[in-house]
């Protein structure tokens, strides 16, 4: 499974879409209708069949964007990443010595038990994609002030934005060919259907091989229980 930057991509969908290395310049009108192109076949491949990807499961160690990393004295909500799709049943606080871990409730599962005066550690998701909270029961308290926050989660997958990008998909191959079927679209459909079935047998296997090392993954890596 070959890993290719986006410039990589873009080379050898050229060379066997033309047999030339003429790719357009980076900045081209050309060359950002292929990226748009490519970037539809990762939103493909993150939606394809309901598929768990391990390669889209991560932590806030690995991927903070927009998130907070810290809480302070009488914090109620922490930011997180933009990338974030649902978080694990945990999150722990730490010091780098000791460390706290918040449990997951639902948002009414919450509302009942602070409406009750609970005091028990726990934490429920707000908000919307791209603007996910975190809010704390109860408020972080003085000892707990300038610990790191710690979770995993499972992120939206990343699109192209620069020439040297990477994209979460474990097989590049698969954007090579769903980049050619588009290109020979309206000028020879059966190239572009033959090209679309190798990127869909690709990305089938691709299913396959994820599907059996997903959940080992998952114990290894992660832990078990996510959902918002």
């Amino acid at each position: 499974m070959p890993i290719m930057t986006e410039i990589e991509i873009q080379n050898m969908a050229q060379a066997l879409y033309e047999q030339d290395q003429d790719t357009p310049d980076a900045t081209s009108e050309d060359y950002l209708v292929r990226r748009s192109i490519l970037n539809a076949g990762i939103g493909f491949w993150e939606a394809y069949d309901g598929t768990e990807w391990a390669s889209l499961y991560t932590t806030l160690a690995e991927n903070s964007i927009g998130g907070d990393t810290t809480v302070a004295t009488d914090d109620t909500q922490s930011d997180c990443p933009t990338a974030l799709v649902r978080i694990g049943s945990y999150i722990k606080l730490t010091n780098g010595t000791d460390s706290v871990i918040y449990a997951r409730k639902t948002p009414q599962e919450a509302a009942d038990l602070v409406a009750a005066g609970s005091k028990d550690r726990f934490f429920w998701i707000s908000g919307k994609p791209n603007a996910y909270k975190i809010n704390w029961n109860p408020k972080i308290p003085e000892t707990y002030n300038g610990w790191t926050i710690e979770y995993p989660y499972y992120k939206r997958a990343s699109q192209f934005s620069a020439t040297t990008d990477v994209a979460d998909a474990p097989d590049h191959l698969f954007l090579v060919h769903y980049l050619l079927s588009w290109l020979y679209k309206n000028e020879d459909p059966g190239k572009s259907r033959e090209q679309f079935d190798i990127a869909n047998a690709l990305i089938q296997q691709m299913k396959k091989i994820n599907d059996i090392s997903i959940l080992d993954y998952l114990d290894n890596n992660i832990g078990a229980g996510f959902g918002l």
